[in-house]
């Protein structure tokens, strides 16, 4: 209550209607100010006729704190007004003052809050809205795309990494620009961006949802390797050099394995090399080989044509059938990895049975007993065997 003139004015609002509502969704942060506002609505308000003669107009105030008011909007005698527009999801506080004849004010009235259908929206919220790398040359370049700040704004923050989260370095780019292209980046490698907006006053705010981006590999020649064998010894199979010209990449990886375009083991060269030697082959085993070049990013390049060798036996089984004294069989030696053996037997040299069967493992060491039977006068042994990629064999 004020006394303005010679009475006291007392008055209230009251709601007359809205004259819109929306169901767009927003964030916001403030409320007022902003460039590029969202679809908004209004509302009207009302207060009874000031009794008092003085009284020449009405002064509606609101904003967007409680009792604090930044925005005035003078009605002259009318006692109900419409504001607009009003952000959706955004809460308003008014109040009304009576002027009169000499431009003084009445205290406010009773305070009225309003909250506008819809949810509010972030003025500070900025989104990628896209993100495209083209190579150029030896390197790429992304160039990114984000959606304008709904607040008066300095410029942007590109945030830049090659982790995702993890950002190494920051980009500034004035306002109005909503795009900006990154230059030298390493082809084959894969970047992280977010974007913030600086406000005016220098409020930085969130970063936007984060995107990523390929750039091209680099342009990498095919090799063209050859094999040469290096004989093995023993059980232990041959060795394999490859070898291949130099094309002038940063390195070379070879790739290989069991099985056609399967190259589950990879054996990275030295430094300069353009060799290596490929051991731990396993006899009876084809083996399918490809070499890449390597980029300085570390990407490999396209494979050569494969190179497909067989690791043969590199010797026969070395094996012993001893009988001791007590008449025990014992069979031991050597053999390639995975070679079957059947011991045979025979009481009259010419009919022969299998009296059992091993296998020798990853060593090639083999050891076996057999035990006749103590009634029978005599017996005949030999071996049988099946090797890997070599085929059968049977002792005398």
């Amino acid at each position: 209550m004020l006394a303005v003139g010679s009475r006291a004015v007392r008055w209230s609002f009251r709601f007359l209607g809205r004259s819109l509502l929306l169901s767009a969704i927003f964030t916001v942060g403030s409320l007022l100010g902003w460039a590029g506002q969202p679809p908004q609505t209004s509302v009207t308000l009302a207060w009874e006729l000031a009794l008092d003669d003085d009284v020449i107009g009405y002064r509606l105030y609101y904003g967007g704190e409680s009792q604090t008011y930044t925005n005035a909007v003078s009605v002259g005698n009318a006692t109900e007004v419409t504001i607009e527009p009003l952000i959706p999801g955004a809460t308003y506080y008014f109040s009304v003052a009576a002027v009169g004849q000499n431009g003084l004010e009445s205290d406010f009235s009773n305070e009225v809050t309003y909250t506008v259908p819809g949810m509010a929206f972030d003025p500070f919220d900025v989104q990628i809205e896209s993100a495209g790398v083209v190579s150029a040359g030896d390197t790429a370049t992304a160039r990114l795309q984000w959606s304008p700040a709904r607040i008066e704004t300095l410029g942007y923050l590109i945030y830049l990494g090659e982790r995702s989260t993890v950002y190494s370095q920051t980009i500034w780019v004035s306002a109005p620009a909503t795009e900006f292209e990154i230059n030298e980046l390493q082809l084959g490698a894969t970047y992280y961006f977010a974007v913030s907006v600086i406000s005016i006053d220098g409020t930085e705010g969130p970063l936007s949802r984060e995107m990523s981006v390929t750039a091209p590999p680099p342009s990498l020649p095919v090799v063209e390797p050859g094999l040469e064998v290096i004989p093995g010894s023993g059980t232990s199979g041959e060795k394999l050099l490859i070898f291949w010209p130099d094309v002038a990449a940063s390195g070379y990886v070879v790739d290989y394995g069991t099985a056609s375009g399967e190259h589950w083991n990879r054996v990275v060269a030295e430094p300069g090399a353009t060799e290596v030697i490929l051991e731990s082959l396993v006899p009876g085993q084809t083996y399918h080989i490809v070499v890449r070049a390597v980029s300085d990013s570390g990407f490999s390049g396209p494979p050569s044509e494969e190179l497909v060798h067989f690791v043969p036996l590199s010797v026969a089984p070395r094996i012993s059938l001893e009988r001791r004294a007590d008449g025990v069989v014992v069979l031991s030696g050597s053999a390639p990895p995975e070679t079957v053996f059947e011991v045979l037997t025979s009481v009259d040299n010419t009919h022969w049975e299998v009296a059992g069967i091993v296998m020798t493992g990853p060593s090639g060491e083999i050891s076996h007993v057999v035990t006749p039977d103590p009634s029978e006068p005599q017996r005949f042994y030999k071996l049988r065997w099946t090797a890997p990629g070599a085929g059968d064999g049977e002792s005398p």
